[in-house]
């Protein structure tokens, strides 16, 4: 569930209002919408993730929709879960950068983002969590 103390919340660049939504928990999607061309997110990935496989190759991405219906993947550097085996919960952090820029349709909710897991073998996600850090 996101949450943050409203008195914190980044502040949109020129005003005196604030940034309330990045992730949207009802949807499950990041918004670029209150964010301006020249700002960036570092945006940190946590999971609880039990592999039924040793060794499973996990990555995270952020598949990056356009309000055309374009597509592009930003990934963080893969890992691997292992070597204690499967069945063993383990709690590996992603890191994924991204620079709003010349994203197409930035200022709409026609763009977006979506957190993505992939892995080589079978695995749970047993719990979830994100940060986004504006700048």
């Amino acid at each position: 569930k996101a949450s943050s103390l409203s008195q914190y919340l980044p502040k949109k660049h020129g005003s005196e209002d604030r940034v309330t939504r990045i992730w949207d928990d009802t949807n499950d999607k990041l918004y670029f919408n209150q964010l301006e061309r020249k700002d960036w997110l570092i945006i940190r990935v946590g999971l609880k993730i039990n592999p039924t496989v040793h060794n499973t190759r996990v990555v995270v991405r952020m598949l990056v929709t356009t309000k055309h219906g374009n597509s592009f993947p930003v990934e963080s550097p893969a890992t691997i879960l292992g070597p204690s085996g499967a069945g063993i919960t383990y709690d590996p952090e992603f890191i994924i950068t991204f620079y709003v820029g010349d994203l197409d349709g930035y200022e709409t909710t026609d763009t977006y983002g979506e957190i993505q897991v992939q892995g080589d073998g079978p695995f749970t996600i047993e719990d979830f969590d994100l940060l986004t850090i504006k700048g």
